[in-house]
């Protein structure tokens, strides 16, 4: 803790001894390396900037952060809207009421966006928490030995670790339940490289829903 405030009190000193004070605006330059037109970005859940980039174009913001709160460590969200569909990322590193950088880059490419001018890597597995929500317990799940890398029981959850690709060619799993089977079609947007992740509800029947009913 001493070691972290002494950090804080360092960098606020940059600012204080040089005559300048933190900055409020950071610079994002976001560049379209898609196909598609980037319809909207949306910053921090509230700051909705109505632009158009086209493919190969770039525009800056100047984003206001003194509205963020940003005492505690953390970043700020960033959504991308293009081809009706939604991308998420991140900027702003914080901690401490301080934004260590001033200008920053994203990168909008077909399946994600990156920090750095590189396509976006595939993911090579996808997390897939299961939350039983049944009447009766659920017996077991049932997934191929060749998409199915890990399996973690929890107490009120199952955490699968799949096989990105296999699983995207066959996304489903069976639920045995009182002598009864259901196959689930687990829905994901493939397409999406940034994400790896989802979680299911599962009710009586074979229902599924992504949140608790």
């Amino acid at each position: 803790m001493v070691i972290k405030l002494c950090m804080v009190l360092s960098a606020l000193c940059v600012f204080s001894c040089s005559g300048q004070q933190p900055p409020d605006t950071i610079t994002l330059h976001i560049t379209n390396r898609s196909d598609n037109l980037i319809d909207s970005v949306v910053i921090g859940y509230k700051q909705i900037k109505m632009i158009a980039i086209k493919p190969g174009e770039k525009q800056t913001l100047k984003i206001d952060v003194s509205q963020f709160p940003s005492q505690h460590e953390g970043v700020i969200p960033v959504y991308v809207y293009k081809n009706e569909r939604k991308f998420a990322a991140q900027f702003g590193f914080h901690d401490w009421g301080v934004f260590p950088k001033k200008e920053e880059s994203l990168y909008v490419f077909d399946k994600g966006i990156n920090n750095k001018d590189e396509l976006v890597t595939k993911p090579l597995h996808l997390i897939l928490y299961v939350i039983p929500k049944t009447s009766t317990a659920i017996d077991s799940i049932e997934i191929s030995s060749l998409i199915l890398k890990k399996k973690t029981k929890q107490p009120t959850f199952t955490e699968l670790l799949l096989d990105f690709s296999l699983f995207e060619k066959e996304p489903e799993i069976k639920v045995h339940q009182k002598g009864k089977v259901y196959t689930l079609k687990i829905d994901h947007d493939w397409n999406n490289w940034n994400y790896n992740q989802e979680l299911i509800y599962i009710y009586d029947n074979g229902i599924i829903s992504k949140k608790e009913m």
